[in-house]
């Protein structure tokens, strides 16, 4: 999206690059499928009368049309998703306070572009704007921004919108202020709030009103130019101070819950016993094949030494990976029960197996690190048909080893994995590690989320 026009106070309007297709091209693509179909050597519904008759057409034919067949459901399908989704790829965002009403504009695959939703500046109560970011091919993120509008619709109800696009030459968090602070003024919505703020992201809410925590948008003078990285100097100021939500307990996702969450009393995580730590156990054992094989022929007399060695030593070589798999499956299924705990001032990890603890004070710092793992799906030619990324955040204590004279690290609690997102698992994990360690008076760390 280019900002092809900015008046500031008045007007602000975005429009994509990519140009709009004629109505005629999307009616002219319909017509030719439908012809293709009737041409085709074996129409479906000739394809399944045929079938259901008993009066089987030539292979040939039968494959033809079949495949064809199948594309055409597949396009019909694809028509049919498209239409039903009440977004798509955004065309052009219009913000007019002379005339009174935003415009959004979206287009869509195989299908028209629906008419423009047309909002009335007085109708809006909020809006809320964050930075995204879009993961390519290279591995980088693009930096973007999500829109959340809320209104009030014509029959007086609460309605709610939320579109999500790069804009051209914006890269930075202070690009994404400025962005948001001209968008809020064009709107009439003239006070601000900001909600996140911190390395990685911003995170700020547009309102009518004055509120708690919201300040009043200064006058903006110039229009945008972020091809020379030119922002307000409100926009610097609103990233400038880290600003992290209260964590929440119920929306964290990981293997282990919060089970009890009050900082500079006690935190408490805990992890319950998985299923395969019990139903794994009988294939641990598994591990002892070789010897029971070796044994167990040798009483009956059965075959000469060497053959016994042979068959013992392959089943128990078998025995042991499978043995292997299922111990590792078991030992990460085994409840665990991590506790700080302020009015003994301990650190306690315990298991099933054992239990270890140290002092408070031997906590050097905690650290919010990203870990990646990478998955590849390889075809029977050996080719890699498919290869994505896991993000999942993982809360690290530092700890003093007196024992070892240095320091060693213990994973305290982790998200879950989320496919090609390295956001969800940042902002869920972050006012975790920050809470947490404001409570311990230790520092913060952050790796690997870029």
């Amino acid at each position: 999206m280019h900002v092809v026009r900015d008046e500031p106070q008045q007007v602000l309007v975005l429009e994509s690059t990519v140009r709009d297709v004629p109505r005629g091209a999307y009616v002219s693509f319909w017509i030719f499928l439908l012809v293709l179909v009737y041409l085709l050597p074996l129409p479906p519904w000739k394809l399944l009368r045929s079938i259901f008759s008993g009066d089987w057409p030539d292979p040939l034919e039968l494959v033809l049309g079949a495949l064809l067949g199948a594309f055409w459901v597949a396009v019909v399908l694809v028509g049919l998703s498209t239409l039903r989704q009440p977004g798509g790829h955004l065309r052009r965002l219009s913000v007019d306070r002379r005339a009174g009403e935003m415009e959004i504009a979206v287009t869509r695959y195989l299908l028209p572009p629906p008419a423009p939703v047309r909002i009335g500046l007085d109708r809006l109560r909020a809006i809320t704007v964050a930075s995204v970011r879009a993961p390519r091919r290279s591995g980088s993120a693009r930096l973007g921004v999500r829109v959340r509008l809320e209104w009030l619709d014509g029959r007086e109800k609460p309605a709610t919108r939320e579109i999500s696009f790069p804009i051209s030459h914006v890269d930075k968090r202070e690009e994404v202020a400025d962005f948001t602070y001209r968008l809020g003024r064009a709107a009439g919505l003239a006070h601000a709030r900001v909600l996140r703020s911190d390395a990685r992201d911003v995170e700020i809410e547009l309102l009518r009103e004055s509120a708690t925590g919201a300040e009043v948008i200064p006058l903006i003078s110039a229009p945008a130019d972020y091809a020379r990285d030119i922002v307000t100097s409100s926009a610097v100021s609103a990233v400038a101070q880290e600003k992290v939500p209260p964590f929440s307990p119920t929306a964290f996702k990981g293997s282990m819950r919060v089970a009890v969450w009050e900082p500079r009393r006690e935190v408490r995580f805990r992890k319950p016993m998985g299923f395969a730590a019990v139903a794994g156990l009988p294939f641990v054992a598994l591990a002892l094949t070789g010897p029971v094989l070796f044994f167990a022929t040798g009483r009956r007399g059965q075959g000469e030494l060497f053959g016994r060695l042979l068959l013992a030593g392959f089943a128990g070589f078998v025995g042991l990976i499978v043995a292997a798999l299922a111990y590792r499956a078991v030992k990460d299924a085994l409840p665990r029960v991590v506790t700080l705990d302020w009015t003994t001032s301990a650190l306690s990890i315990g298991s099933l197996l054992h239990r270890r603890s140290v002092a408070l004070s031997d906590l050097v710092d905690l650290e919010l690190k990203c870990v990646a793992t990478v998955y590849r799906r390889s075809g029977s030619s050996g080719m890699n048909e498919a290869t994505y990324k896991t993000y999942r955040g993982e809360v690290i204590a530092r700890l003093r080893d007196p024992a070892a004279g240095g320091q060693r690290r213990e994973t305290l609690i982790a998200t879950d994995e989320f496919r090609e997102d390295r956001d969800t698992p940042y902002r869920m994990a972050l006012p975790l590690v920050t809470q947490l360690a404001t409570a311990l008076g230790v520092k913060r760390r952050v790796s690997g989320f870029g």
